[in-house]
C-alpha cells in the first residue's frame, strides 16, 4: 500500500513531539540529530507527517561534512506506533525525490546503519541501495544508491 507523507520543517510545534518519540534499538536519538542541525546548518531535520496530518516519524539528510558533503540520510526515525505500515518506505523515497531536486548535481545518496539491524538494511537494499562493504562512525555499514 502506497503511503502518501509530508515532509516538514522542525518548528515549535512538532519540536516537543520529536523529541519524546520512543528511542529505537539502532538509531540515534532524535534530539542529538536536531542539535546536529544545529552545528551543521546545511543539514535538513524534517518531521514526517502521514496523509492524517499525524506526525509520524523524524528523518534528516543533506551534506555530511565528515563525509566530503556527500549528500547522506543522516537519520530516519519511525515511530513505535507506526513502524511496520510502510511509512518508512515511503519516507526514503520522498528523500530521494527532494534530493534529486535539492541537489540536482549529485549522482550519489548515501547512509549507514548498524550491520544487525536487519529491517533497516532490508528496506534499504528493496529501495536499491547497495551496501559498500565500508564502515563508520560506530561499527556502521554504508550504503549507496545511484541517483543517476
Amino acid at each position: 500500500m502506497v503511503k502518501m507523507i509530508l515532509l516538514k520543517e522542525i518548528n515549535e510545534e512538532n519540536f516537543s513531539k520529536i523529541v519524546k518519540m520512543q528511542k529505537q534499538e539502532y538509531v540515534s536519538p532524535n534530539v542529538l540529530s536536531i542539535a546536529q542541525a544545529y552545528l551543521f546548518p546545511k543539514a535538513k531535520p524534517r518531521a514526517i507527517y502521514n496523509e492524517k496530518n499525524e506526525l509520524v516519524g523524524f528523518v534528516m539528510y543533506g551534506p555530511e561534512p565528515d563525509q566530503n558533503n556527500q549528500i547522506w540520510i543522516w537519520r530516519l526515525s519511525i515511530d513505535i506506533p507506526f513502524q511496520g505500515k510502510g511509512y518508512g518506505r515511503a519516507t526514503v523515497k520522498k528523500v530521494i525525490e527532494n534530493v534529486l531536486e535539492e541537489y540536482p548535481e549529485e549522482k550519489q545518496l548515501w547512509l549507514s546503519t548498524n550491520p544487525n539491524n536487519e529491517r533497516a538494511i532490508n528496506l534499504y537494499t528493496s529501495l536499491g541501495f547497495k551496501d559498500t562493504g565500508k564502515i563508520v562512525y560506530d561499527n556502521e555499514s554504508v550504503f549507496l544508491y545511484n541517483l543517476k
